[in-house]
């Protein structure tokens, strides 16, 4: 009688080892799907400056490095716009006279970058980052249409 209650809690045992192992391979998983889903998510576009402070006049270079899968294309006009942080939300601004044309003269190919540099212009001190409009998967010299805005990291003005 014994030997067969010690089968049994054996069998029980291993069942129980089972759940256990399935219930932690699907955690683990589960994790590494969302991990990888939020990575696939964030596959978007860097746009990064060379400093973190600026002084009116100074030449700003800024890097932007295409992780989409499509090409990403900027208009002739100013391919960028300055915004600056107000309390918790951002204004962007003009800062100079934009062109009559706005055509696409510059684009990004999947996994490449472009480099621009710009002289900072005289606008007011603080927080501020480039704003910058984006045609997905457009054509050169075509008219730019505007189907996603990118922003660069934050840099200060003073």
């Amino acid at each position: 009688m014994k030997l067969k209650e010690l089968d049994k809690f054996k069998k029980t045992v291993k069942i129980i080892r089972i759940i256990l192992i399935a219930i932690l391979a699907f955690i683990i998983f589960g994790i590494i799907g969302l991990i990888l889903w939020k990575n696939y998510q964030l596959k978007e576009i860097d746009i990064i400056t060379d400093n973190t402070k600026y002084g009116r006049g100074d030449y700003l270079r800024v890097r932007i490095d295409n992780k989409k899968e499509d090409v990403i294309c900027l208009s002739t006009r100013i391919p960028y716009y300055f915004q600056i942080k107000s309390g918790v939300s951002w204004q962007e601004y003009n800062y100079k006279n934009l062109g009559d044309q706005d055509l696409i003269i510059k684009c990004i190919d999947p996994g490449k970058f472009k480099i621009f540099e710009l002289v900072v212009p005289s606008v007011e001190s603080g927080i501020h980052r480039l704003s910058i409009p984006a045609c997905i998967s457009c054509n050169l010299g075509k008219a730019f249409r505007e189907d996603k805005r990118f922003f660069s990291n934050m840099f200060i003005i003073e």
